[in-house]
Parts: C-alpha cells; structure tokens; sequence
C-alpha cells in the first residue's frame, strides 16, 4: 500500500509506503502500518496498480503513534452517491 499526498505543507508530493495492519470491520477502518505525517489526510491509499482503495483520515498519536488510518473507497463511494455527488472517473 501506499499513500500521497502534501504532509507538512509541502510543495511536492511525498509517497509513503506501509502495509496494512489491520481492518476493523465495525469501525470501518483500515489500520496502516505507517506513519501519516500532518497533512497527509486526504491521501489516496493506493496499491501497486494504482488502484485507489481508500483515503487515509488521520495519524495515530498516543498508543497507536505510527500508523496511518483510511477509510476504505467503497465507503467513501457510497457516501457521494447517497449524497447524488457525482464522482468523475469511477467506474
């Protein structure tokens, strides 16, 4: 897995690469083993096809210091579409 996106203000994208750790089904939340910078929520979670599935929320801070969180795609899919948001190139 990994993620891009512009952590601490950058000007240039910056790729992080993790694995996932775990899926907690009744959180609906993907547990990566990688550190989210600041910023970094937003990024699409991605794999090596670049197939996008999910969006990391937030960094672990405290006990769960790093690791990333993503919600997975088809969460955030069927979100935009109970809310008749169209999205472009989903297929």
């Amino acid at each position: 897995m990994a993620f891009t996106g512009f952590p601490l203000r950058s000007r240039r994208p910056v790729t992080s690469k993790g694995i996932i750790a775990s899926y907690n089904a009744r959180l609906q939340q993907v547990f990566i083993d990688k550190v989210a910078w600041p910023g970094a929520s937003g990024s699409p979670l991605y794999v090596a096809s670049g197939q996008v599935v999910g969006m990391v929320h937030k960094r672990g801070i405290g006990a769960v210091e790093g690791l990333a969180f993503a919600r997975p795609a088809v969460l955030i899919r069927d979100f935009l579409a109970g809310h008749k948001i169209p999205m472009e190139g989903a297929e």
